[in-house]
């Protein structure tokens, strides 16, 4: 939670797993994440001056998870993408602000279901 307090009273672009992009009021997240205690938060910087934004499985790990698993092979594959919304766009170019999009993810780490099936896989074999 500590990941929003640098941001504290501004309004987050969040991608939501599976539910798509929005904007929402600190007020707003803060309630959604009390809500769903499952949900990790992961910020993703936003590049000023870009248009669009592209998701991929490595923008739903924490840099612990990154760090755990550096070989997987699907790190980079998309997820998600779309273009931003105009408000967000001209806020970001104009005046600095949603430098980040706030990425919520489950905390169980699907990384911790492909590594399980992999090593039942590999005990099956044996």
């Amino acid at each position: 939670m500590d990941t929003l307090s640098k941001n504290a009273g501004h309004d987050f672009l969040v991608y939501i797993q599976h539910k798509g992009m929005e904007v929402m009021t600190e007020t707003e997240l803060r309630k959604y994440l009390a809500e769903n205690p499952d949900l990790a938060v992961i910020p993703k910087d936003l590049p000023r001056g870009s248009f669009s934004i592209h998701i991929t499985f490595e923008d739903t790990l924490t840099q612990e998870e990154r760090a755990e698993h550096p070989g997987l092979p699907n790190m980079k594959s998309s997820l998600a993408g779309g273009t931003l919304p105009p408000k967000v766009f001209f806020k970001r170019l104009l005046f600095n602000q949603f430098k980040d999009l706030y990425v919520l993810s489950p905390r169980k780490s699907r990384v911790s279901v492909i590594v399980d099936e992999d090593e039942e896989g590999k005990e099956e074999k044996a």
